[in-house]
């Protein structure tokens, strides 16, 4: 049992023959190359105001390509009230139908450590003063975003907010964790 353990990790670090690299280049062409990406922001928003913030999708000339979303991070770096939501959508285009993954008041940062006001999803932990208004998904596989071939938006992330009444004005930015790869629609 260990020589076939020994055998596999050779073909994946140190692929010998054509066979062993298409192998190789077949795994990574299904998992994707891992890129941590700003998908929004800086942007400043005010006292009781609510929008989009922005959409995790390929951009409008990537037609051949999905992306994996892994996770999603969301910051007000001026770390004005945990008590602002953040929502997050699997939205379908076509049909305008939003599947809320994620809506929650933020987790307040510490000095030195994280700053301001965090939202992350997928979130392994409960969210602070929980109420009946919060949704946390876990993230059982991860959602595949995409266009269609003619570049339009088909499957995408919606990121929103709504900002408390706390007076102050956030700056939020959004990142994401996402694998790449090559399509597999036809």
């Amino acid at each position: 049992m260990a020589q076939l353990g020994e055998t596999a990790k050779n073909i994946l670090t140190r692929p010998h023959d054509p066979a062993q690299r298409m192998l190789l280049q077949l795994l990574l062409n299904y998992t994707g190359d891992q890129d941590m990406m700003r998908v929004a922001g800086p942007t400043i928003v005010t006292v009781n105001q609510t929008g989009t913030l922005g959409y995790i999708e390929p951009p409008p000339d990537v037609t051949d390509s999905e992306w994996l979303i892994d996770g999603i991070w969301v910051n007000d770096t001026a770390g004005i009230d945990p008590a602002d939501r953040v929502g997050m959508a699997l939205l379908d285009t076509p049909a305008n139908f939003r599947l809320w993954i994620f809506d929650e008041k933020g987790a307040q940062g510490e000095t030195g450590i994280k700053q301001g006001t965090w939202w992350i999803w997928p979130s392994n932990i409960s969210p602070p003063a929980g109420t009946a208004l919060d949704v946390d998904v876990e993230r059982l596989s991860s959602f595949i975003v995409f266009r269609k071939p003619t570049g339009e938006s088909f499957r995408r992330i919606e990121i929103d907010y709504a900002m408390s009444a706390t007076v102050g004005s956030r700056s939020l930015n959004a990142y994401a964790l996402v694998r790449k790869r090559p399509s597999t629609r036809i």
